[in-house]
């Protein structure tokens, strides 16, 4: 016999959107600067960042992110694990605390203990009142039904959060006359299909205020193929604004060629180098999941750095994946904002419809103003762009790549000083790995 069960939900106010838009100033040629870099089968790298900081390489001093990752990809790996009740990790880097959120008891909750106190990790598990699928399957019935609320309406919710044990909704009010707290106070239930079948578990409802999301869509603008990611592409025909700019993505190898990326919801046909001739293709397939799109023509193992409009086509060599969790600190390489570091991930599992389905992303954030990036985190045309941890002196590692940003308060910004492009200190992106393992034969092109 099955118990109902009681999952909180708190619902955010808050408004999705694409991270696709109108461009910034213009780059120049992506074949200028100083090569210093011999990429195998590739063309050559730019390792000279002329004016600007190396951002990426002094990211993560140290290696605490990288041993705090490597803990995790290790941890998701052991024999049980997907059975085990584990949700998801939250690290600190600075502090070397990795907290594990768990449903249940484990006995790889001590496992994980003893190897992280071996790795000078301090680990902690904390115990949760519900189980991942629980969790995921509250987020979609809300989903599935969402304006179930009197005068709110549901666009988002999140299964995994940080500091709450629940679903948050994310949404917008759809009735001016009824305020917030009055929603807030009708505590809508919400029924979710059990996992397993059995009686469906009630989800009751609270709500608490808050802003708005918004997804997001050589030199980056004058690139040729092989394509970096990070590059910065538009669609000349198209009257489309929300979808005419969008950014390059990690490159993929099928059946032996290698090819450029970007993401689903970037779904126009003649994208061209945003400041330049070289055409990027068109839409070869969608990936199963993680709302990527694989381009038609050729990819790079590079991936540009820098500014966005760094004069000497500055680039990463990109080796590999990276595993990450709530906490982490990752970077994120648009076409039409550039780089920008310390991006902490605040929730996993953010459920949003981008037009083509409902996918799952991770929410990320700046916590923190620094001189190089103001608190940027992505911006109109970064969709399809990188997202990565620095993996040494010139390196990278794929961690996802940018679907989403919030442009409204208290998460706009201006990028850079460039008082003419609105910017967002949120990102919300979808992993690199999911997108390659549900695309047929594909792996990631590394150097």
């Amino acid at each position: 016999m099955i118990r109902k069960r009681t999952v909180t939900v708190v619902a955010m106010a808050a408004v999705a959107s694409l991270l696709v838009s109108v461009p910034g100033a213009q780059a120049s040629p992506a074949n200028a600067g100083r090569v210093s870099i011999a990429v195998p089968d590739d063309k050559p790298g730019v390792s000279d960042p002329g004016q600007d900081a190396d951002i990426i390489d002094a990211s993560d001093p140290g290696g605490r992110e990288a041993k705090l990752n490597d803990f995790k990809a290790w941890l998701v790996e052991q024999p049980g694990i997907a059975d085990s009740g584990y949700i998801e990790s939250i690290h600190d880097s600075d502090a070397g605390t990795a907290v594990l959120l768990w449903h249940g008891a484990s006995a790889l909750q001590d496992t994980a203990i003893a190897y992280g106190t071996a790795h000078g990790i301090k680990v902690s598990v904390q115990q949760r009142d519900y189980d991942r699928r629980t969790l995921e399957a509250a987020a979609n019935a809300a989903l599935d039904a969402p304006d179930q609320v009197p005068g709110f309406h549901i666009n988002s919710a999140v299964a995994i959060n940080r500091d709450y044990d629940g679903v948050v909704l994310w949404g917008k009010p759809t009735n001016s006359t009824v305020s917030f707290s009055q929603v807030a106070a009708r505590k809508a239930a919400v029924q979710v299909p059990a996992v397993g079948g059995g009686p469906a578990i009630a989800v009751r409802a609270s709500f608490v205020e808050s802003g708005p999301p918004t997804p997001t869509a050589a030199t980056r603008a004058n690139d040729f193929a092989p394509f970096n990611a990070g590059g910065f592409m538009h669609d000349v025909s198209s009257q489309q604004t929300e979808v005419k700019y969008c950014s390059t993505g990690f490159a993929i190898r099928r059946s032996g060629k290698t090819y450029t990326t970007t993401a689903r919801h970037c779904w126009m046909h003649q994208y061209k180098a945003a400041a330049g001739s070289a055409s990027y293709g068109d839409g070869v397939v969608n990936s199963g999941d993680g709302a990527g799109r694989q381009m038609s023509t050729s990819g790079s193992s590079l991936m540009f750095d820098g500014a966005y409009n760094n004069s000497t086509g500055y680039t990463k060599s990109v080796i590999g994946y990276a595993t990450v969790a709530i906490g982490s600190k990752v970077c994120t390489s648009g076409g039409n904002s550039g780089v920008h570091c310390g991006i902490q991930i605040d929730a996993a599992g953010q459920f949003w419809n981008d037009g083509f389905s409902r996918v799952s992303t991770i929410t990320a954030s700046q916590h923190t103003t620094d001189i190089h990036n103001a608190g940027t985190a992505s911006a109109p045309g970064d969709s399809g762009g990188p997202v990565f941890v620095t993996a040494g002196t010139g390196k990278v590692r794929a961690v996802g790549m940018m679907q989403w940003a919030n442009f409204n308060s208290p998460w706009f910004t201006f990028c850079d000083n460039r008082r003419n492009l609105t910017c967002s200190k949120m990102v919300g992106f979808t992993l690199m790995s999911v997108i390659v393992n549900t695309i047929p034969g594909a792996s990631l092109v590394t150097n």
